[in-house]
């Protein structure tokens, strides 16, 4: 038997392997290789795997109990400062405490239109206070004031503190028969500032029963009558007066005014000023 060399020399001891099957691209990959590699580095990987969600939990653990414990250890050894109570400053009045009305402030509102006029009583004989008189001073010419320097409030008349009311205030009113209004009955008054005193003054009153403020006006001297300008609260400004000053003496300077009262009875009257200020309780009537 005759071999088909195709002429080629052949050692004998030389192997020659033909008709091999080409290795296909996947053949490296074959089930039993891949069989093989995955059950030998399985273990490995879910041990891995274990190892680094063990390791992730303990750290989140401590970082969890870490942070409480912190917190716990720096409220007790750098305890939280606490701001010092500091006492507020006490305030110093500007004016003398003035007595507290026996009933509350109402509103400042006029009277309803006059249909009639009321009964006047006479003036009480006495108020249950003391208001000292003084000597007289300023309009109405011949009556008495009550207060003290550098403000005082003339037209008081009596032993007690009286303010006369109708009738009786006609014959000392400038020029005005002063009757009811619907602002109450007119009693004549004199505000006498010491001189050379510039502070503002501020007029007002109440009627302690019932908390009903009193109201003023004062007029311009030669322009006799009723005042123009009627307020619960009067502001008189010495630099720039509502009204002129109504005359002045080497000691003194003075305006003319009224003061409105519902009726008969008594009354608070009060006048203040920066750093000071006096309250009167007076009696009124006709």
């Amino acid at each position: 038997m005759s071999d088909d060399t195709s002429g080629v020399n052949r050692d004998d001891n030389e192997l020659e392997v033909t008709r091999l099957r080409p290795r296909g691209p996947y053949e490296e990959n074959s089930p039993v290789r891949r069989q093989c590699f995955t059950a030998r580095t399985r273990r490995r990987l879910v041990i891995g795997l274990s190892l680094v969600a063990l390791v992730a939990i303990l750290l989140g653990s401590q970082q969890v109990i870490r942070d409480p414990l912190g917190q716990m250890v720096n409220a007790t050894l750098i305890p939280t400062p606490r701001p010092t109570a500091t006492p507020l400053p006490t305030a110093t009045p500007l004016v003398p405490a003035l007595a507290t009305p026996r009933a509350p402030f109402t509103m400042a509102t006029p009277l309803p239109d006059v249909t009639g006029v009321p009964a006047l009583d006479p003036a009480p004989s006495s108020c249950g206070g003391e208001s000292p008189m003084l000597d007289a001073a300023g309009p109405p010419w011949g009556s008495k004031a009550v207060g003290h320097s550098p403000v005082v409030l003339s037209g008081f008349v009596g032993s007690v503190a009286t303010l006369r009311l109708g009738p009786a205030a006609s014959a000392t009113a400038y020029d005005w028969r002063a009757p009811y209004t619907r602002y109450g009955w007119p009693a004549p008054i004199g505000l006498v500032l010491q001189s050379g005193f510039t502070g503002p003054v501020t007029l007002s009153g109440y009627d302690p029963r019932t908390g009903n403020p009193l109201w003023f006006g004062f007029i311009v001297a030669g322009n006799w009558g009723a005042p123009e300008r009627i307020l619960p609260t009067y502001l008189l400004d010495p630099a720039k007066p509502p009204v002129p000053a109504g005359g002045a003496t080497d000691t003194e300077v003075f305006w003319y005014g009224y003061v409105f009262l519902p009726g008969a009875g008594c009354y608070t009257i009060s006048a203040t000023w920066p750093g000071g200020g006096w309250q009167a309780l007076v009696s009124a009537g006709r």
